[in-house]
């Protein structure tokens, strides 16, 4: 309708009714691109909103489960101190943890890679993603661990516990040893994670906002306090 009036008001030359007529076009266009645009940003600030709650939610189960995990180390490590300190020959402590070795998929991968870059500041997304690769790198050295446990600890619980030290029954025998280290490595690497994603639940609550970096300095010593605070971490260059 809209098109035949303006060729009508053409032919009669009415060239004011024609640029009303172009007027009409141009802001009915211009409303329709807001709108569309509207509804396309309010989208997207709707999935930013899931994605960062999701997001929150997953680092602060990971959080728990890792200091229950950590208190159950150190106490086990305690204790088996204790007793080899009075003297009695034990086999070395060891993690198995109920059900599977491997942590439940991470909800960092299941994310819309082409959405993230418009629902983050980019040294956000930066450490987001530096942090699950961390953790995921973690993961893989537990599973070595268990890997271990489960063919040469085990085996040796149907032994003599002197099976695990050497001839004099004072140190472990170096692999037992080593591998008593890498829990204490985990316990670590562990009280790292859990600083660096109390600092990203930080940065989360302005996700498009650029700050202070959550990545630590890994060629710095762990600070096995498990209260560690995110102001350990390093500035962003």
């Amino acid at each position: 309708m809209l098109l035949r009036s303006l060729t009508k008001h053409v032919k009669d030359q009415n060239w004011f009714a024609v640029g009303l007529d172009f007027l009409i076009v141009v802001v009915g266009v211009y409303i329709g691109v807001w709108v569309s645009g509207y509804q396309e940003r309010a989208s997207l600030h709707a999935k930013q909103a899931q994605v960062v709650e999701t997001l929150r939610l997953d680092m602060e189960k990971i959080q728990e489960v890792d200091t229950d995990f950590a208190l159950q180390m150190r106490q086990g490590l305690a204790e088996w101190d204790e007793k080899r300190a009075s003297g009695v020959i034990i086999p070395p402590y060891f993690l198995r943890i109920p059900g599977s070795d491997t942590a439940p998929q991470n909800v960092w991968s299941s994310l819309p890679p082409n959405q993230l870059t418009e629902m983050f500041a980019p040294d956000l997304l930066y450490d987001l993603g530096f942090y699950y690769s961390e953790l995921a790198g973690v993961g893989r050295k537990y599973l070595r661990y268990v890997v271990f446990v489960e063919d040469e600890i085990l085996p040796g619980l149907k032994r003599d516990p002197s099976y695990f030290y050497r001839e004099d029954r004072l140190p472990l025998k170096p692999e037992f040893e080593a591998n008593m280290d890498r829990l204490q490595d985990w316990i670590d690497e562990n009280a790292r994670l859990r600083a660096w994603s109390a600092c990203l639940t930080i940065r989360l609550e302005t996700p498009m906002v650029s700050g202070k970096s959550c990545t630590p300095d890994l060629t710095a010593p762990v600070i096995t306090n498990p209260d560690i605070k995110p102001e350990t971490t390093k500035e962003t260059p």
